[in-house]
């Protein structure tokens, strides 16, 4: 009952009644309310005439078809006692609750066979479940993936709403205009939204801000360095996203700023800063090699079906890096991260099977594995392509 209690009261229709002289349920000290035990001696009786007036504006959320009439039929004289009018008291006690009960599930309920939900502006849209977003997902999730996600749950014209007030709805609104993403796409909007929740603190808006800036898009001019600016504002804010495109573009000229960012993005639950930091550990890159740790991260990763710590943990097996050399566990590791579309598991798969190491030799094996990792994207398949046909002339 606690969760109807609490959407009552967030909903502002919540009437406390007590039938009983008993204390008041944790949490809800705050709330005055009606006593009716002892109905329909006074001052019971006054009691319950109140609550029947303070339930008479609500008669309207009666279900459709239905006859209108005042909720407060009870509010009329105390019956004698004794014969069957001893029971109407009760009886109307029981009928006003149950009447408020309906009206609060009317009110409340959900569309059995609707999956999109409007809720009201402010208040509750803004709470991070009813967009079904966690804290990690807010923090890291891709921006388009993250209003996606929330539109699930919403709509685009009730996060419009919501957005004057909360700013989360605020951020995406930002996201949901600049990717067109439950509307049609809008520059110039999302130029202005992402400004308003940066001021609220947004970071996703923040970091959107800096895609606009960089490419002068939404009547932006391009501006590298307030783009730059824009990102550290966003990741020294927490944005995970906006860290880890620091760590990238600092990997290779300042690994240790590089390693610090991508530690700060793991720790958010991003997924590719998990995988660049377990491979900063496992090669030593800007502090302390840490086989163990790179290993444990690659564990958890390949457990959740990521590709790419799937593919390093076979290496691992491949060179006897933290485990026993094991070429046959090796090649499975590839072989599962190739089905998951890593370009360069199928790689080192047709490198396997060029040398004839794990797998039987075959160029033309080898030929099919590099052209998998060319349609997968991944650059050096090509050239090795070229070399083996080369080699068949």
């Amino acid at each position: 009952m606690a969760h109807e209690i609490n959407t009552g009261r967030d909903r502002e229709i919540l009437t406390a009644i007590f039938l009983d002289n008993v204390g008041v349920p944790a949490g809800y000290g705050q709330f005055q309310g009606e006593h009716l035990a002892g109905y329909p001696a006074a001052p019971a009786d006054a009691a319950f005439e109140r609550l029947c007036t303070a339930l008479a504006p609500r008669k309207s959320a009666a279900a459709p078809g239905a006859a209108s009439r005042p909720l407060g039929l009870a509010a009329t004289t105390a019956a004698p006692s004794g014969g069957v009018d001893k029971f109407a008291a009760p009886a109307l006690i029981a009928v006003g609750l149950l009447v408020a009960g309906y009206l609060f599930w009317s009110t409340s309920r959900k569309p059995v066979d609707d999956t999109v939900v409007e809720q009201p502006a402010g208040g509750l849209l803004g709470a991070r479940e009813h967009y079904g977003l966690s804290d990690t997902e807010i923090a890291s999730l891709a921006p388009d993936a993250l209003v996606r996600k929330a539109l699930e749950k919403s709509t685009f014209e009730a996060i419009d709403a919501a957005a004057a007030e909360d700013k989360l709805s605020l951020g995406l609104l930002c996201l949901a205009q600049y990717y067109g993403v439950g509307a049609p796409r809008d520059d110039g909007g999302a130029a202005q939204s992402c400004a308003r929740a940066r001021t609220q603190g947004a970071g996703v808006a923040t970091y959107v801000l800096s895609l606009m800036t960089r490419r002068g898009e939404g009547g932006i001019a391009a501006d590298p360095v307030s783009a730059d600016a824009l990102l550290k504002e966003s990741a020294d804010g927490g944005d995970a996203r906006a860290q880890r495109d620091i760590a990238i573009a600092q990997h290779a000229a300042n690994p240790a700023a590089a390693r610090a960012e991508a530690e700060k993005c793991a720790a958010q639950g991003n997924l590719d800063c998990r995988v660049m930091y377990a491979q900063m550990l496992a090669a030593g890159e800007g502090g302390a090699k840490d086989i163990v740790a790179a290993k444990t991260t690659y564990d958890a990763l390949a457990a959740e079906f990521n590709a790419p710590a799937i593919r390093e943990l076979g290496k691992f097996y491949r060179d006897g890096v933290g485990v026993n050399r094991d070429i046959e566990e090796a090649v499975v590791h590839f072989q599962r991260a190739a089905v998951l579309d890593d370009g360069e598991a199928s790689y080192l798969l047709g490198e396997l099977a060029e040398s004839g190491v794990g797998l039987p030799k075959s160029n033309a094996d080898a030929i099919a594995f590099y052209e998998e990792a060319k349609i997968d994207g991944y650059a050096p398949a090509d050239a090795a392509i070229g070399r083996l046909h080369g080699a068949k002339k």
